[in-house]
């Protein structure tokens, strides 16, 4: 499943959008979906990125995810979920790409940290 949002600084609102290919009763609906503009506070514009800053993708951010770690966390529980998520750091002007070995932060088993500009693993976070 797949969630992104498109801020809109001059009109103060973000909009949501899905692509799931998950049939579970508390995922979105199958397939491509749209949800509500929503107003959003202050914080929220921080959080927004260009594209341009997002050349690795999820597969890619994976095997670097595995070459660091991350083979050794499936190897020991094969089928936990991965989740993935992309956050713009400010501070470092950077976006990066986080693969999560568990569903949630409190969960997960390590999270291994990719740039998404350039594909190069920065670290890990969590256990």
């Amino acid at each position: 499943m797949w969630k992104a949002g498109f801020i809109s600084p001059s009109q103060r609102k973000i909009k949501y959008f899905f692509c799931s290919g998950s049939r579970l009763k508390d995922s979105p609906p199958y397939g491509a979906s749209a949800g509500t503009e929503e107003a959003y506070g202050s914080d929220v514009a921080s959080l927004g990125f260009q594209p341009l800053f997002l050349k690795t993708d999820s597969a890619q951010a994976y095997t670097v995810a595995q070459d660091h770690g991350g083979a050794s966390l499936m190897k020991k529980n094969p089928n936990q979920e991965v989740t993935y998520f992309v956050l713009w750091n400010s501070k470092q002007r950077a976006l990066y790409w986080y693969v999560m070995y568990g569903k949630d932060q409190e969960s997960a088993a390590g999270t291994g940290i990719v740039n998404a500009l350039t594909g190069t693993y920065v670290g890990t976070a969590g256990k």
